[in-house]
This record gives C-alpha cells, structure tokens and sequence, in this order.
C-alpha cells in the first residue's frame, strides 16, 4: 500500500512539473488516449473519458507545428453560419458519400502514429504508441491497430487497444463484415453486419440488432473510407462544404457532421504536409468529443493528424504521423 502511494504522488508530481492536471485514475486510459480511432464512437455514446496521463519528464517540443503563413491555395476556416442558416446542422449538408469506382489502393500498409496527451502543436505530452495496418486481396480486406501506452504511463497501463475490422473493399470503398475491439482486460466486443438483412448485430447483454443504412462505417474503416471518398469525390471535399456520413457504434447507428474546413500546411516528424482539415462533430450534443482529421494528398489522403477535444471538459488527445508510410 505504501509503495502504491508513493508512486502515485511520484506521478502527481510529475504532473505539476509537466503543467498538467493531477492523475486521478492514471490506469484508465480510455479511448482517448489509446487509439484515437476507438474514441471515434463516442460521438454516439457518453463523452470520452480521457486519460490524465503523462510520461514521468516535461514535455518535449512538439513534432507538429503549423505553418508560419497560410498557404496561398489554403481557403480560410469556415465561419459561423449566417442567421438564416438551416436551424438543423444536418438540413444543408451533403447526405452520405458514395464512390463509383475504386481509386487504388497498396496491398498493404502501415502508419505509425505518436498519441499525446494535449494539443502536440502546444504542450502536449507524449503518452503512447499506435499503428493502423491496413491489407487486401481479392476483394476482401484486413484493418488492424493496435496502441499501446509509452514512457512511464506504461509502468501504470500494460494493456492495449486492439481493434480489427474485415469486410470487402471494391466501388464502393470499405464494406464491413465484422469490426471487432478488445480494451486491457475487457472481453473483447464483435459486431456483424448483415448485409443481405441490412442489420448490424452485437451479441451481449444487451444484444444489439439494428438496420443500417448504406454506406455505414465501423469505427476503424471511417478513416480510410473517408480518404477514398475525398479522392473519388474532389468536390465535396472543398473547404465550406459539409455531408453526413453513417457510424455504427455499439448501441446506435449516428450520423456525424463532416465540414471540409481548408487546406493547411503541417510539419511533422514523418516530413512537411499540404493537409485537408475536417472537422467532426455531433450536432445538437455539446458534450459528445469533437474530431479533426487531417488528410494529406502527397499520401493518398491517409490521415497525418487525428485530435480529439472532449466536449464535456475540453482534454485533447492527438495522434501525430512518425513515419511516411512506404508504398504511396
């Protein structure tokens, strides 16, 4: 017990060093700090517990860093709407993105991912580690990730966040079949989408049978279906431009607002980047977290940046490219 306490006041410490809030919990590191991509369904459920978590030293500058002048082609962020706007969020934007033919796509993929805690173009801290692996033959396709905590958040954290998502990748883009997710010690969840019955089904307690409509994403294949429908659909990706896309989580299937916010310059420590900002958002709940992605062309629009805010307190956690990935 009284080597327990120490340590915990050890990392309280560390924390006050870091200029960061005391760790109340450190072993529960939720969605938002291992995996962004599991964080993504709680657009659809209770805002994001994120981790008050650190590594045990200050926090070391940040790999990110926007430019210091906007890019000439950059378009200004998109600006309140006007008083006469649509009251719904949802009454002007684009309804559910399709693809008429395949763009191409490597046969396989990896991208590495730094996780901070905290805004990494500010004082952000880096707390973990995540890989996306992405792979595909014949028609049929294979999504992995896998985050795993760094650094002394380690010593208070040994799982992991696996997620895995299969299904078919043809005109359409990513068709899941089955997205399964395992958290630490937890049982691992699997959800199934019947496509011929046009129902997502989870078995537990309570069960899960829902109907889905076309086009649904899991909370893995979102990320890359979203760089496949900005390649195959340039001008609904223009910045000012806004369109729903389905997300199946556990409970519900949501239909968060996607607004294309501009072209903007990144730096980061897989190199320099022309990236497209989408923000993410589910309208008429101010605690659900918020999303930005940043898709960059130079790669196939794979994502480069991934930052959650949660909507209840404000905590960011953001997911940093460390390597280019080979092969696009």
């Amino acid at each position: 017990m009284s080597h327990s306490l120490s340590r915990r006041h050890w990392l309280k410490y560390s924390c006050a060093i870091a200029g960061l809030p005391g760790l109340d919990g450190a072993a529960r590191l939720g969605a938002g700090v291992l995996g962004t991509a599991g964080a993504m369904s709680a657009l659809g459920a209770q805002p994001l517990t994120l981790a008050q978590a650190v590594a045990g030293q200050s926090p070391r500058t940040a790999p990110v860093q926007p430019a210091a002048s906007a890019s000439p082609a950059a378009a200004p962020a998109a600006s309140a709407p006007p008083a006469s706007a649509p009251a719904s969020p949802h009454a002007s934007a684009g309804r559910f993105p399709t693809l008429s033919s395949l763009p191409p796509v490597p046969a396989s993929l990896n991208l590495d991912f730094d996780v901070y805690y905290g805004d990494s173009t500010a004082r952000g801290v880096h707390v973990a580690h995540a890989v996306y692996r992405l792979s595909h033959r014949q028609e049929e396709y294979r999504l992995e990730t896998e985050a795993r905590a760094t650094g002394v958040l380690a010593v208070f954290y040994s799982g992991a966040l696996l997620q895995s998502s299969t299904g078919s990748l043809g005109a359409r883009g990513f068709l899941p079949r089955r997205y399964t997710e395992k958290r630490g010690r937890r049982p691992e969840r699997q959800l199934d989408f019947d496509r011929e019955a046009g129902r997502i089904k989870l078995a537990g307690d309570p069960a899960v049978n829902l109907p889905f409509p076309d086009g649904t994403q899991d909370r893995l294949s979102v990320f890359f279906q979203l760089g496949l429908l900005a390649r195959g659909n340039p001008s609904i990706f223009r910045p000012g431009q806004r369109f729903v896309l389905p997300l199946a989580g556990t409970h519900r299937i949501d239909e968060p607002l996607f607004r294309v916010i501009s072209q903007e310059a990144l730096r980061t420590q897989a190199g320099a980047f022309q990236a497209l900002h989408i923000a993410v958002s589910k309208p008429g709940d101010a605690d659900a977290p918020k999303f930005d992605i940043w898709l960059a062309p130079a790669i196939q629009m794979l994502p480069v940046r991934i930052r959650v805010v949660d909507g209840s307190d404000g905590k960011v956690v953001d997911q940093v490219l460390r390597n280019r990935p080979a092969g696009v």
